[in-house]
């Protein structure tokens, strides 16, 4: 990238950094929107405290974007689809010298690799958030994989200095739990969607990743508060619509339950496997060892995510590299109190899950 950077900022997270240097007014404020993102779970700095960070983004405007790039950049590329909206993202790629160039002009933002360089050109514009944002993300992702560390897809609140996973498919009713832990008995918002695993001196510890919450316009409903924020931003909150799903702004339930993010690794002290659809008064019940796979069946790896591929910037680890971190973690696993959580909230008996034994 030609000149001097207008503004650096390094994102680290777990033994990750990745450094965002800005080359421009617009690429400095897109920047700047990524970092208040992240500052929920990660460490925003100016600098990498004199160690070599994992990658490097070289931000410039869109308006910059080299007229090779646009004309190279021929072939269809789907980044990546989703039922939301806002996450379908697709571009067109081709070759300049030896960097392969990927530009998506519906969002304005175009990405640039070199072979076995850790930095990479990027130009972006106003629309570029999301992309920059799952760009970070898959970068500490696969990063932090290497390092040992598992993805569970899990919902998770803090209590008493430990974590409590609420682990299932989607559907099973994970945001609807974690809500009822945040805004009924005071636990600490950790993660609305994945948790990193990681086995510390022994210690099974999960640690919170930021997220976009998608809820159910049910589960907002129950929350009366919630439910008028939406209403004054203009969504569309109807009962009659009780099952259909809504992809929030973060800010949203930070201002509606004035959440206390717990973002360090914390000891996990249960498991709870949620399923909340039926009408029934709430439940929470000791849940035994075998049902051990299904939260097992719930870890993710980088490798088998599909829009995760579109770049060869940052390699996911193989499976059978993780199989040493993935057993420490099923042997640790084995040691926590699993709970069954059924019906609708509340769910009394909440404070049995900061550290009282399910067996």
């Amino acid at each position: 990238m030609n000149g001097t950077a207008v503004e650096s900022r390094v994102v680290e997270y777990g033994g990750t950094s990745v450094v965002l240097a800005s080359y421009g007014a617009r690429a400095a404020a897109v920047v700047e929107r990524v970092c208040g993102f992240f500052a929920t779970h990660a460490t925003i700095g100016k600098d990498a405290g004199g160690r070599a960070p994992f990658r490097v983004l070289e931000i410039g405007d869109w308006a910059d974007l080299p007229q090779d790039w646009a004309r190279a950049a021929t072939d269809p590329v789907v980044i990546r689809e989703s039922s939301a909206r806002d996450f379908n993202l697709s571009g067109l790629r081709g070759r300049v010298e030896e960097r392969d160039v990927v530009v998506c002009a519906a969002t304005g933002t175009a990405f640039g690799f070199a072979p076995g360089n850790a930095t990479a050109q990027l130009y972006a514009g106003d629309s570029s958030f999301i992309q920059l944002v799952e760009l970070v993300r898959d970068l500490v992702i696969k990063n932090e994989e290497a390092a040992g560390r598992l993805l569970l897809h899990a919902s998770a609140a803090a209590v008493d200095g430990s974590v409590v996973a609420a682990v299932g498919p989607k559907g099973a009713g994970k945001s609807t739990f974690l809500l009822d832990l945040v805004a009924r008995h005071g636990f600490g918002y950790t993660s609305g969607d994945k948790l990193f695993l990681d086995v510390r001196d022994g210690v099974l510890t999960g640690q919170g990743w930021p997220d976009f919450p998608h809820l159910g316009i049910g589960t907002i409903l129950g929350h009366p508060s919630l439910a008028g924020a939406l209403r004054a931003d203009g969504y569309d909150v109807e009962p009659a619509q009780a099952h259909r799903k809504l992809l929030l702004d973060p800010a949203v339930l930070e201002s509606a339950f004035g959440l206390r993010y717990q973002p360090g690794p914390l000891p996990l002290s249960a498991v709870v496997l949620p399923h909340v659809g039926d009408a029934a008064d709430g439940r929470l019940e000791p849940a035994g060892v075998e049902r051990l796979g299904e939260i097992l069946g719930q870890l993710e790896y980088s490798q088998d995510n599909a829009w995760m591929q579109w770049h060869s910037f940052a390699a996911s680890p193989s499976r059978a590299a993780l199989e040493p971190a993935r057993a420490a973690i099923v042997e640790e696993l084995g040691r926590v109190p699993l709970w069954s959580a059924s019906g609708r909230a509340p769910y009394p008996g909440v404070d049995r899950l900061a550290g009282g034994d399910a067996r």
